[in-house]
């Protein structure tokens, strides 16, 4: 029978690829895919109380990229739907994080270290 560390991960595997798979159905570009999880993973992070970030924790001083209109809809989407279900803050970073890691690994190994970069640059630390 699986600890509850197994079922929890399994958990935030499984809501990671929904929001991947509903983040394909909307963003054609898989490059996007990954800034837009890389951006909602920092703004659910910027909203954090003090004693619930993390060692490790950098406090933004930069911009976060600006997105078009219909990929600004999509985070919209996305951002509004896990806030209503995903009650918890520190529980919605985490999430984001994951499906930014699923859309990495939706890459090529070529596209793959480009976006990561981009993805460092956007969270402050790797997702």
């Amino acid at each position: 029978m699986p600890d509850q560390n197994e079922t929890i991960e399994a958990g935030l595997q499984a809501s990671a690829d929904l929001l991947l798979k509903l983040a394909r159905k909307k963003v054609s570009a898989r490059h996007d895919r990954v800034r837009l999880f890389a951006r909602a993973t920092r703004e659910a992070l910027d909203v954090l109380p003090l004693e619930s970030r993390g060692p490790g924790f950098v406090l933004r001083t930069w911009n976060l990229p600006a997105f078009g209109n219909s990929l600004q809809a999509v985070f919209n989407e996305v951002s509004g739907s896990v806030a209503k279900f995903v009650s918890i803050p520190v529980a919605r970073s985490v999430l984001f994080a994951y499906a930014t890691r699923r859309a990495l690994d939706d890459l090529s190994p070529d596209e793959r270290q480009v976006a990561l970069d981009e993805a460092v640059a956007i969270i402050g630390t790797p997702p």
